[in-house]
């Protein structure tokens, strides 16, 4: 058999092809040449194929190998049936933009629409009502109540001057006094507070009321109250250590920590190759 080999043969179907293809006897010797010499042009494109450039090195994934287009064979039209028959648009047939007719007005753009400019409002005109006139009510309500409306006025009835009843509690004549009877009859001083204190209920000091009670300036809240200050103190952080015994076998092994990856940093293999030809090309300067 006979095969266009410079016509139809591509870095792609070289790779394919196995080494007992190629010396199965279907392709001449010429073929097998141009085979080897598309292999080595292109060695770049089958070790990244293989994954045995950068990127196949690679653990972060950020490093490439910046692999280029194919390097075709020269002379080889590499086309399809489209591109064969794709006639690019002449010249002549582009128009531009700036070329088309554009419009420009005299003055300055008014805001207005077209809708304001062409509407004419309607002239309002006065009709004619031809419904029954309604009663009006003169008050401060602007509407009357259906009860108002059905409602009959009556005569008033004469008003019956009544005495209310007087019931005196207070004397007219009876002055007042800024002072009660208990305090007015109390003839001695108030006790301290320290006194209180210190006798209590058993007091020397008397009142008409209940004799074994002396008389006092405040309150009862106000003598029973002791003010007391509270102590500053800092809180401190109570740490409880509870020990992880585990009730069953399995019971803190999770899958999160089974299947646990380790997040440390790694040095990439591909990274150092590239960092390594870095430093060779600027060494070399």
């Amino acid at each position: 058999m006979n095969f266009n080999i410079s016509n139809r043969l591509r870095p792609q179907t070289a790779y394919s092809m196995s080494q007992k293809e190629l010396l199965s006897g279907k392709f001449s010797q010429n073929d097998q040449q141009q085979i080897s010499k598309l292999l080595e042009k292109n060695a770049t494109y089958f070790d990244h194929v293989k994954d045995q450039c950068v990127c196949g090195l690679c653990v972060c994934g950020g490093c490439k190998c910046g692999l280029e287009r194919l390097k075709e064979q020269q002379g080889m039209p590499l086309k399809s049936q489209y591109q064969q028959d794709y006639v690019e648009k002449q010249p002549s047939r582009i128009k531009s933009i700036s070329q088309l007719p554009t419009y420009k007005d005299d003055y300055a753009m008014k805001f207005e629409t077209t809708q304001r400019v062409d509407f004419k409002d309607p002239k309002q005109r006065p009709q004619t009502s031809y419904k029954p006139e309604q009663p009006r009510f003169v008050q401060p309500f602007h509407a009357g109540s259906t009860y108002q409306l059905t409602h009959t006025k009556m005569p008033e009835s004469e008003k019956v001057n009544i005495i209310p009843q007087n019931h005196p509690t207070v004397m007219k004549d009876l002055q007042f006094l800024g002072s009660s009877e208990y305090k007015r009859n109390f003839s001695g001083t108030p006790i301290t507070r320290e006194k209180n204190l210190i006798f209590g209920a058993h007091s020397s000091f008397g009142n008409p009321i209940n004799p074994g009670l002396p008389f006092f300036g405040s309150t009862t809240s106000s003598r029973a109250f002791r003010p007391f200050k509270a102590k500053k103190t800092r809180p401190s952080k109570t740490t409880t250590q509870l020990q992880s015994v585990p009730t069953f076998d399995g019971q803190f092994s999770t899958i999160t920590k089974l299947d646990f990856v380790d997040k440390s940093l790694q040095i990439c293999p591909a990274r150092a190759v590239l960092n390594s030809k870095k430093n060779s090309n600027h060494s070399g300067f």
